[in-house]
């Protein structure tokens, strides 16, 4: 077999790690009321990353750079690699230094936050 499949299926892996990550993110750092906003421009932020992946293809299709020496050569084939790890460790140090610790809100039920019952909730509560 391929070991390339293997290592794409890992890193694919990896990415859906990384989306469920964010959105649990969102979900333990935002009040209910605006949980279906911002969980709805995530997929459209990872959609429109999607999309833009082959403008990117494009643009990098003609890259032919030599560095230190001609010891390292940056081209078609690998400058989307390179692109994509400048961009993963930019994203990675943005959220490194500035999103918010979440409080683990210990013995809080994260669900009810900000959240009044409505009607129903109460009128089941009587009982």
């Amino acid at each position: 077999q391929n070991p390339s499949i293997g290592a794409a299926r890992l890193c694919m892996g990896g990415g859906s790690a990384n989306s469920m990550l964010g959105f649990c993110y969102i979900a333990r750092a935002v009040s209910q009321k605006e949980l279906t906003a911002l969980t709805s421009v995530l997929v459209m932020i990872r959609f429109v990353g999607m999309a833009a992946g082959p403008i990117f293809n494009a643009a990098l299709a003609m890259v032919d750079i030599s560095l230190f020496g001609g010891r390292f050569l940056l081209g078609p084939l690998n400058s989307v690699g390179v692109l994509t790890f400048l961009m993963n460790l930019v994203a990675m140090a943005t959220v490194y230094c500035f999103l918010e610790e979440v409080d683990d809100g210990v013995g809080e039920d994260v669900g009810d936050r900000d959240v009044k019952p409505n009607d129903h909730d109460k009128k089941s509560n009587s009982k």
